[in-house]
């Protein structure tokens, strides 16, 4: 939803949820198994063709984007797809749950 603010972005069990959903939907599959990059591209890097907000990444994977990124909207809970977000916007931060060994 466009400008919209994730609800359980201080949630920090949320974080974990996402994690265990990013591997459950097998996000990991297409985005690598930490979101280093794999298929699809990395979720760890800076820059993202269609932005890093939360409601940019909600839409992102409710509603699917070209070359390959499913709808997961009509499959998904909007509580799940906030979950997601959460787990993505904190990797590379230190509230990270279950980072890659460095």
């Amino acid at each position: 939803p466009m400008g919209a603010t994730n609800p359980l972005a201080h949630d920090q069990s949320a974080l974990a949820e996402g994690r265990k959903l990013f591997v459950r939907y097998n996000c990991d599959g297409c985005h690598g198994g930490h979101a280093g990059g794999g298929m699809g591209p990395s979720l760890r890097d800076q820059d993202w063709i269609y932005g890093d907000s939360d409601a940019q990444i909600f839409d992102s994977i409710s509603q699917g984007r070209a070359n390959g990124m499913p709808a997961w909207g009509t499959k998904l809970p909007q509580e799940q797809i906030w979950q997601l977000v959460s787990y993505v916007k904190s990797l590379r931060s230190p509230h990270e749950p279950d980072p890659p060994a460095q």
